[in-house]
């Protein structure tokens, strides 16, 4: 069983997640905010829900992995995949709109800091103007919305520059470039 579930140590990327979640403990929220918005989906996703399923994940960390995980697509009455409950990104779209809708994410320090967020909130309500009568599959949490708390530190992305980091998000399938 892995120590940080649902990151499971067996998987070809589970390694490397364990590290990456080893590190995130030990870093603050304005690097969590910072991380997530770098690290690969392609790759880490069960990194990212145990991200969000952590008791000091700040509302801003969790609603920029919301947004980056594109609500629109798992909401869109259009795609009929939608019923399909095995796709990561689209289970931890719904983990952290019940988790918001619970009033999991008690402190709200941080904004998310990607500018895809901003994009994705505005296609989000283009679908809801499109298609006001259809159901979401899910509820979006007014807190999702906004507003949020403060961008993130400019000292948060030094992580950047660090050789032992940058190799963890290399594992990953992250290039800084």
């Amino acid at each position: 069983m892995s120590r940080y579930p649902p990151i499971d140590p067996a998987s070809h990327y589970g390694p490397a997640m364990l590290a990456m979640a080893d590190w995130l403990r030990g870093q603050s929220q304005n690097v969590w905010l910072a991380a997530t918005a770098d690290i690969n989906w392609g790759f880490a996703v069960p990194l990212l829900q145990w991200v969000i399923a952590q008791p000091q994940c700040d509302l801003g960390v969790a609603a920029q992995i919301f947004w980056l995980g594109n609500p629109s697509e798992v909401a869109d009455p259009r795609d009929t995949w939608r019923d399909d409950d095995g796709d990561e990104n689209h289970d931890l779209v719904r983990a952290i709109a019940r988790n918001a809708a619970a009033g999991q994410y008690r402190d709200c320090r941080l904004a998310p800091c990607s500018e895809d967020v901003a994009f994705e909130m505005r296609q989000f309500g283009r679908l809801r103007h499109a298609y006001p009568d259809h159901v979401l599959p899910f509820t979006v949490a007014p807190a999702l919305l906004g507003p949020f708390g403060a961008s993130p530190t400019a000292g948060a992305l030094a992580f950047r520059t660090d050789p032992a980091v940058r190799a963890l998000f290399s594992a990953l399938g992250t290039d800084f470039g």
